[in-house]
């Protein structure tokens, strides 16, 4: 650097300290301009770790939000949708109480929110406090008056405490404001159910599978509504269509009640090879499919298939009556009254009182009787 560069330099350089001392206010418009700027990347980080966090909540992975979510927080304490999720994530790993303090936060920042009353009654249900949980379902319903999710909450609740005439007014009343809501006209199924007024919980479970033919719960629950009033061939149909869903298919409960709906409407080859399969799929020690084998072998009148039956079921249950029973019935279409008798007998052991087994002891003995008569 020549002597006139360096003489320039040491010019602007005392020319630009002047400047500063003369004004100091630029020196505080400076700061300013440094405290927004720290603060702009302070609001950046809080929303990075806020998204994060999101998505390791969407994942599972609870203990890694829930770090990043307090990240977020301490970086921008003023964003209400962080502490709702903290109140999330606490209510998923079993700390509902931690939740309250969250939920309060983000509360005060948001008093109009409709979640955090929602998500308050969660946390008062999951904690045993049904009046004050059902009365924040309230208050969420009322706050937001264009989601049916909160009066639905507050239903559900009703029908938990057993307030059953309260439940249906309001979830009427609901279904007035949501007339396509699948979800209500499944509670009031709900509640119609353990009212005993069976055709109504079909008509509500049948409404809701129409205004959501695709949700495989509302179809399940009218499947078993339409076995209860004897409407096989139609829960049958439900069934087979509920089985098809990947998410169902390996539903043992659901492939039984198949099997119980085709025995009903006289399909039982199909019955069997259900069974067939729910039985290899236990390697044998399904109890359940080998009773309904039986069922199938005397419609079919497969005698091997209900020799094997009778076998595998006191094998498996060896004090239950069932297979000593299926036992008898063999023996007896095989000829062997005697041995029927016996079977019979060990079955009376463990169902003393079963009629059933009581008249198939007296049909025997009465058919002896008229052998031996007409052998006299």
């Amino acid at each position: 650097m020549t002597p006139r560069h360096a003489s320039t330099l040491v010019c602007a350089v005392l020319a630009v300290l002047a400047l500063t001392a003369c004004d100091p206010g630029h020196g505080k418009h400076t700061q300013a301009l440094a405290d927004e700027s720290a603060e702009n990347l302070r609001g950046i980080k809080s929303a990075a770790a806020f998204d994060a966090a999101n998505q390791r909540f969407r994942a599972g992975d609870f203990e890694e939000a829930l770090k990043l979510v307090r990240q977020s927080t301490a970086l921008n304490p003023n964003v209400a949708d962080a502490y709702l999720l903290e109140a999330r994530i606490l209510i998923e790993v079993g700390q509902p109480r931690k939740a309250f303090g969250a939920i309060e936060r983000g509360r005060a920042i948001a008093p109009d929110d409709a979640r955090f009353p929602y998500y308050l009654g969660t946390v008062y249900e999951s904690v045993g406090q049904s009046e004050e949980a059902l009365e924040q379902y309230k208050l969420a319903a009322g706050m937001d008056t264009g989601s049916p999710q909160y009066g639905l909450a507050a239903s559900e609740m009703l029908i938990e405490m057993g307030r059953l005439d309260e439940a249906e007014a309001y979830v009427k009343q609901q279904i007035e404001t949501f007339t396509f809501t699948a979800g209500l006209y499944q509670t009031r199924g709900h509640v119609a159910l353990m009212r005993e007024d069976h055709d109504l919980a079909v008509e509500m479970f049948a409404s809701a599978v129409t205004l959501d033919p695709d949700e495989m719960s509302l179809r399940e629950d009218l499947s078993r509504m339409l076995v209860i009033v004897g409407r096989y061939a139609e829960a049958e149909l439900q069934l087979r269509r509920i089985l098809e869903h990947r998410a169902y298919a390996a539903r043992r409960d659901l492939r039984h009640l198949h099997v119980r709906c085709l025995l009903e409407i006289d399909q039982p080859v199909e019955a069997r090879t259900i069974l067939r399969q729910l039985i290899r799929d236990k390697n044998g020690r399904d109890y359940e499919a080998w009773t309904r084998m039986v069922d199938v072998a005397l419609i079919l009148n497969d005698d091997a298939v209900l020799r094997d039956a009778a076998s595998r079921m006191m094998a498996l249950q060896p004090k239950r009556p069932d297979g000593y029973l299926a036992l008898a019935l063999w023996q007896h279409r095989q000829g062997d009254p005697a041995g029927a008798k016996r079977a019979l007998q060990r079955c009376g052991e463990f169902a003393p009182d079963d009629p059933a087994v009581r008249q198939f002891l007296r049909m025997i003995e009465l058919e002896q009787t008229a052998v031996s008569n007409a052998g006299a």
